[in-house]
């Protein structure tokens, strides 16, 4: 069973985190973006029917910029600079603070929030290229289903803020992770979930996964030769596995990253040593080659989701929910409305040590840490 730090081994707040400090922060322009028209849809290896033509993508008009939030954090965090270095110290994730799901960027400190989409149908799932300059995103996002029927895979540039369709497959393309190898994402047609890869400009979309296999939320690793995943046929209920890039694996079966119960949202380290993930709505990190032995909780009060690490691997970001219940339920998908949820920062070291990075609540879900550019991931 995955072993559990004493939730009073580290008192909240006992020590000062500073996340200041950061050079090369990436300012986005608060400027309406213009309209990115999708074009046919491609070739599905492995799937039938024809392509269909994918509407086309409007952005709504804004008149103003959105507000600059400046929270008060419980404490104050620094990342220091490490060799593998910290990034910006700006973290993007998804908002329903002006209606559909949409993208923002934000300082861990709090400050600097940014809107970057105005999709009606809304935006969610941002996922960073390896240098930090491109912005993966799906669309539509707007209702409850986790698979996010029809949805497409689009690339926001942060230069300019304009946006591109990427992947538009006939089904549902969700679930982007970027690498130096390519994009991996859940892809879903008819039946069940499967991992597929494409090349970075979204070209040769392929199956990895196995013909039988229920797989979704790849993350690759640092040296994006393994991708972790969530497969829910192989266990008897969601686990956390790891294979090759090309979906191979050591063995008749690939081996498990968690065990005993329930996992999903995993994420590996920049140091490649462990995989974060989520459990009963609380984080966990594991070593990633300990087939879910020694698992360690970094959260025990909660809800909480969607772990992603900083650039250094000291920090984990996540999402945090209300312990209220809505109509019996502690809704955590985005499209769900959900207020109370707050993006988080949390040391990776201690147990229930953590800070807000926004408080208005207004369902602040799926954070994603720009990433160093040096990283080469």
């Amino acid at each position: 069973m995955p072993r559990q730090l004493d939730d009073d081994h580290f008192a909240p707040g006992a020590q000062t985190l500073d996340l200041r400090g950061q050079s090369g922060v990436l300012r986005a322009r608060p400027t309406p973006m213009p309209t990115a028209a999708l074009p046919g849809t491609e070739s599905v290896v492995g799937a039938t029917g024809g392509g269909t033509a994918t509407p086309t993508l409007t952005q709504a008009p804004t008149g103003t910029p959105p507000p600059t939030e400046t929270p008060t954090p419980a404490f104050s965090p620094t990342l220091a600079a490490t060799p593998r270095g910290g990034g910006t110290g700006q973290i993007a994730f998804v908002s329903e603070r002006v209606g559909a799901p949409q993208i923002f960027l934000v300082s861990v400190d709090g400050t600097g929030v940014t809107q970057l989409t105005t999709l009606p149908d809304g935006a969610c799932q941002p996922a960073w290229s390896p240098d930090g300059q491109q912005l993966l995103f799906i669309s539509p996002c707007r209702g409850k289903d986790d698979e996010y029927p029809n949805a497409a895979i689009y690339r926001l540039q942060m230069g300019n803020l304009s946006i591109q369709p990427l992947i538009t497959l006939v089904g549902s393309a969700f679930d982007p992770d970027w690498s130096k190898s390519g994009i991996a994402f859940t892809y879903v047609f008819t039946g069940k979930a499967r991992i597929w890869v494409a090349r970075s400009d979204g070209t040769g979309a392929q199956q990895i996964s196995q013909t039988n296999a229920a797989d979704r939320q790849p993350s690759w690793s640092p040296g994006a030769d393994r991708l972790a995943y969530m497969n829910t046929s192989r266990a008897g209920q969601p686990t956390l596995f790891w294979m090759f890039q090309d979906g191979t694996f050591d063995g008749p079966a690939p081996d498990q990253v968690t065990r005993d119960r329930p996992a999903s949202s995993p994420d590996w380290s920049p140091q490649g040593d462990r995989v974060a993930y989520v459990v009963d709505r609380q984080i966990w990190v594991v070593k990633w080659d300990t087939k879910g032995f020694g698992a360690v909780a970094l959260t025990t009060k909660g809800p909480n989701a969607d772990p992603d690490w900083s650039p250094d691997g000291k920090y984990l970001a996540f999402s945090r929910g209300p312990k209220k219940k809505i109509m019996g339920q502690i809704p955590e998908l985005v499209g769900v409305r959900a207020e109370g949820w707050d993006i988080c920062v949390a040391d990776a070291r201690a147990t229930n040590r953590w800070m807000a990075v926004t408080t208005d609540g207004h369902s602040n879900k799926e954070p994603d840490w720009v990433p160093a550019a040096k990283e080469g991931r």
